[in-house]
């Protein structure tokens, strides 16, 4: 029997790695570097001299941390805001850190350059091209980019340029051309990367939810600390944008021919999937890093209530575009077919690294993308390369293709390979763009080079040419050409753009406005993408009019273009498209809201708040979410739910403080509301119950007591009611929705009038919600609100009703003033067939009459059934008598010499509560003895007698555990780890209690002797480890 559950991740040879490698037909595949030579390599570029430049990161849980595995400093890394703010909660908890402080910089990581010396196409030398990248607030390095000798480097929390003068591939120069990325932990490999050289000539990368906060060159802020992004700049540092926002973890980015720019986002191990996203201009994916915390009934928050990560649906939130697809599992790795390598089906393909922690179940993937209106969609999307760790994948200069091998698991491990995979078919110009890279274009005739096959020549070219006189003329000839590719002209359009954000603007940008007219409605588009871009107001009119074309994609950079300008008198032309597009397609829609951002004065965008149209109506309610506006108060009262949904959600998550009582009273008309909403009810009740939450007036405490048990309220919104009701008293400093760190003030409320409000309420709720009894009764007990002795006789003698109500009728029962009803209560307990009930009655006995109550719970922890023991021995957890203490003396003293396997834990546990001298040296005594070399000494009572349910719950929300990150139950879960549908059949109890504990024991056959899966040891209690167990042994 091996150990299918853990995950298993095979530390594969080299060759074996290499042959297990599945390569499409035709291709030709061979290593032509490996450790030491490469060593834990996340990411790489090639040179333009043809090396290869790889980032390598040795400080994977060594510097760089993870949450996941640093729980204790959950709180705090959620509200930090600076770097300034990290650096101290890494000294806060720097007593947890082997070395304190200077753990962090013991290992570093570096940017290698491999050289093949010889020609012979393997890299046999290696250099540090810029090493000791080791600072406690380093990130991951993990990205690089070689644009003529200026390499530059994203490692968090800096944007770095790098040169090496001298030619000696070690880099003499590093400079810093922008400090603020990472303000958070968040999780391992959400770092900073996927730089990019965009055809218009600047600088793109993108930084995973990890956060940013920044002032750049020209003094404007950039802050979002729990989010990521993609940013732009020019290529000496000026410039700074975001350009996409709300993203989980893009760790690389990849134009198409057209100049639209692409990514794969990470799921969330939370029942999420992985995406496939078109990036835009202010576009907003949804994603918060608080997200990522939230488990329970709000596992991943609104991310997944509201089905963010899917493609289009109906419950859609407004102020997010959805994704292309879902699709993969880890992307990583992503690059644009250049032109040439392959054979013609793959033109205008992207390819895209699947990393999911092991050879046999990553791949790099390759799909197109044909235009949706005014975005896009996926299509011949399917497996290029099978059975490689792959975390990047790029094209040489010479036509072969290079494959990034991280070695195995997740873990920093010096280890590392690179393979080059070569096609028969590979095209002739492949060595004439390696010779160009490599002469730096020397004498080159750079117009002819436009039109160049590869379209990495293609914008080096661009990028140089527009630092010529000649520019504008070479430009604009080619963009005239009707003759040439649509692809080949858009790079005259694009350089042109460079040229206008020169010195001289206008003469360049004024040669654009012929091509508005164009045939071609991409070239339309184009022209009003830079125009718009450089915000040249010499076309408003044109742009006008361009909001009425036949292209989806024209009207879309109108409407952009405009809202760069920021001219009021084009808000009239935008509410038409608004009216026109009536909010099927999104991306218009989103055009629409940055045309009207950037244009509407206060009077404009007070009409569009009024317009009669709810297209134009919800645009104005977008872009006032964008400003954190109070008027979004005013959008409450709007009659289109969606409208409603989107100003509630902008209040209660920006928040916009100044809009939550008019959010909280809005919540009257749902109360009164006989009917259930559609689907965007839930999202906007879920906002009102906050509100009033948040606010904590007894108005609101008011409301949500009558929304549970409100016809027009969903049972799941009213459950959330009912949640916050019992929260009221000590709230959570984190939201309820978002999970964002917002302490309410006061922390602790008036008892009094909860308790007040509770016991007006509560007794009907009873009677009108049986299906929330449980939860009525247990908020009851905890705040000293009665039912009638009546109503709790009733369900104690009801034995239909589950265990627990039962228990909490007796509870209240017995606390009764009258003896002769707690009396009967006990009787009524103790005679009922339900032994855990008559085990819950034992402490009332003992205060009854002690002797009857101690005889009674000895027989029950010598003799009763697993259970009942079990309860019976928490009990005595709780009491301070030397009876008691002699019992778990006992208990202890039978441990591995008669003491049923199932109450071990249990009473080691109860043991440990007590503390006292006796027990504690009984508990030393038995672990003394347990053997050092047999990983599940002391664990093996973890085999028996768990809880099945709250062993599931475990498995899918534990914070630290992380299990179905890994691994699926049927479809739901990872990919990484083995699927766990039969897993209780497979497998034995102790097998599945070994792969918890020790997960580097056996593993499963196939996939060899090392397992990324970490030890639960220090992350679950030996109560949860046994009722996981419990949980996994049901999957049959």
């Amino acid at each position: 029997m091996v150990s299918i559950l853990s995950l298993v991740i095979a530390q594969v040879s080299v060759q074996d790695s290499f042959e297990l490698m599945e390569v499409p037909d035709g291709c030709s595949k061979r290593i032509v570097a490996t450790e030491p030579l490469v060593r834990d390599p996340v990411s790489f570029t090639i040179s333009d001299r043809g090396e290869l430049l790889v980032c390598e990161s040795a400080r994977q849980e060594r510097g760089v941390e993870d949450n996941r595995s640093s729980s204790w400093w959950l709180m705090d890394d959620l509200k930090l805001q600076t770097l300034e703010d990290r650096l101290a909660m890494y000294e806060k908890w720097a007593g947890k850190r082997e070395g304190g402080m200077a753990y962090y910089s013991r290992w570093d990581d570096r940017l290698s350059r491999l050289v093949d010396g010889d020609g012979d196409g393997v890299f046999e030398s290696r250099t540090e091209f810029g090493s000791g990248f080791n600072e406690p607030l380093d990130g991951t390095m993990a990205g690089v980019l070689d644009v003529g000798g200026d390499v530059w480097v994203t490692n968090i929390p800096h944007l770095w340029r790098l040169r090496d003068a001298d030619g000696d591939g070690v880099a003499e120069e590093r400079e810093i051309m922008h400090t603020g990325f990472g303000i958070r932990t968040a999780l391992r490999g959400h770092d900073m990367h996927g730089l990019v050289l965009g055809p218009d000539g600047r600088l793109y990368w993108s930084i995973g939810d990890r956060g940013y906060n920044l002032v750049d060159g020209e003094g404007n802020q950039h802050v979002s600390p729990h989010t990521g992004a993609a940013f732009r700049c020019e290529l000496d540092g000026s410039g700074l944008e975001v350009f996409h926002h709300g993203l989980r973890n893009p760790q690389e980015l990849a134009f198409d021919d057209y100049g639209n720019l692409f990514t794969g986002d990470n799921n969330s191990d939370g029942g999420d999937q992985a995406r496939l996203v078109h990036l835009v201009e202010g576009g907003e994916t949804g994603w918060d890093m608080c997200y990522q915390t939230l488990e329970g009934e709000n596992r991943r928050g609104p991310w997944n209530q509201e089905g963010m990560w899917k493609p289009r649906h109906q419950g859609q939130p407004a102020w997010t575009l959805p994704p292309m697809m879902n699709y993969t599992s880890g992307p990583s790795g992503m690059v644009m077919y250049p032109g040439h390598g392959l054979p013609d089906r793959y033109d205008n393909h992207m390819f895209l690294c699947d990393f999911r922690g092991s050879n046999t179940s990553s791949r790099i993937v390759s799909f197109a993308v044909q235009p949706d209106g005014a975005g896009y969609k996926v299509v011949d999307e399917h497996v290029f390369i099978d059975s490689v760790l792959a975390t990047d994948f790029e094209f040489g200069y010479d036509g072969r293709m290079f494959v990034l091998d991280w070695g195995w698991g997740w873990g920093s491990k010096d280890a590392g390979r690179i393979y080059e995979v070569s096609h028969s078919e590979a095209m002739d110009p492949a060595a004439d763009a390696k010779a160009l890279f490599a002469s730096g274009f020397e004498g080159a005739d750079l117009p002819t080079l436009l039109r160049h096959p590869d379209r990495r020549v293609r914008i080096r070219a661009s990028v140089l040419l527009a630092q010529e006189s000649r520019a504008t003329v070479e430009f604009l000839r080619l963009a005239r050409d009707v003759s040439a590719p649509i692809k080949h002209r858009l790079h005259g359009i694009w350089g042109l753009g460079m040229v206008g954000r020169g010195n001289d603007t206008r003469p360049a940008l004024k040669q654009l406005l012929a091509l508005l007219d164009d045939e071609a409605a991409e070239i339309r588009a184009q022209a009003l993408r830079v125009l718009g871009d450089e915000r040249s107001d010499i076309a408003v009119g044109q742009m006008l009019g361009a909001l009425r074309d036949a292209s989806p994609r024209v009207k879309f950079y109108a409407a952009l273009g405009l809202g760069r300008i920021g001219k009021p008198t084009a808000v009239s032309g935008i509410q038409r498209m608004l009216e026109e597009n009536r909010g099927e397609d999104l991306y218009l829609q989103h055009a629409g809201v940055m045309g009207l951002l950037g244009c509407a004065d206060e009077d404009r965008l007070k009409q569009c708040m009024k317009h009669q149209d709810p297209s134009v109506r919800l645009a104005a309610t977008l872009v006032l979410r964008r400003r954190g506006d109070p008027r979004l108060a005013q959008m409450l009262d709007d009659p289109s739910p969606k409208i409603v949904r989107a100003a509630a959600s902008a209040i209660s998550d920006l928040p916009v403080p100044e809009s939550m009582p008019a959010l909280a009273e809005s919540f009257d008309r749902i109360l009164r509301a006989k009917r259930q909403g559609g689907v965007h009810a839930g999202p906007t009740i879920r906002r009102m119950i906050n509100a009033n939450f948040r606010l904590g007036e007894a108005a609101g405490l008011e409301r949500l007591l009558q929304a549970v048990s409100a016809p027009g309220i969903s049972e799941e919104m009213r459950l959330e009611a009912f949640a916050a009701v019992s929260d009221w008293v000590q709230p959570s400093v984190r939201d309820r929705v978002i999970g964002d760190v917002r302490p309410i003030e006061p922390p602790v409320r008036d008892l009094l009038v909860y308790q007040a409000a509770l016991q007006n309420y509560l007794p009907g709720l009873l009677e009108s919600v049986p299906n929330m009894s449980g939860e009525i009764r247990t908020l009851a007990n905890a705040y000293g609100v009665r039912f009638s002795d009546e109503v709790n006789l009733a369900t104690l003698k009801d034995r239909g009703a589950p265990t627990s109500w039962r228990v909490l009728a007796f509870g209240q029962l017995v606390e009764s003033d009258d003896t002769k009803v707690r009396d009967n209560a006990i009787a009524l307990a103790l005679d009922d067939r339900n032994r855990l009930l008559r085990a819950a009655a034992q402490p009332a006995v003992l205060a009854r009459d002690a002797a009857e109550g101690q005889t009674l719970m000895t027989k029950s922890f010598r003799k009763g059934a697993i259970d009942v023991r079990q309860r019976t021995t928490a009990q005595l957890a709780e009491l301070d008598s030397e009876w008691s203490e002699a019992l778990l003396l006992e208990g202890l003293q039978a441990y591995g010499n008669g003491l049923p396997r199932a109450l071990e834990i249990d009473v080691l546990e109860a043991a440990r509560t007590r503390d006292t001298d006796a027990l504690y040296e009984a508990v030393e005594a038995i672990e003394s003895n347990w053997d050092t070399d047999d990983p599940l000494d002391g664990w093996r009572g973890c085999m028996d007698g768990g809880d099945a349910d709250r062993g599931r719950t475990l498995f899918i929300s534990h914070w630290a555990a992380q299990c179905q990150r890994c691994h699926a139950i049927g479809g739901d879960g990872g990919e990484a780890g083995p699927n766990l549908q039969d897993v209780g059949e497979r497998m034995s109890s102790e097998k599945l209690l070994e792969s918890i504990i020790h997960p580097q024991g056996e593993v499963a056959e196939g996939y060899g002797p090392v397992s990324s899966m970490p030890e639960m040891k220090p992350l679950l209690t030996p109560l949860e480890v046994r009722d996981l167990v419990a949980y996994l042994s049901t999957l049959r």
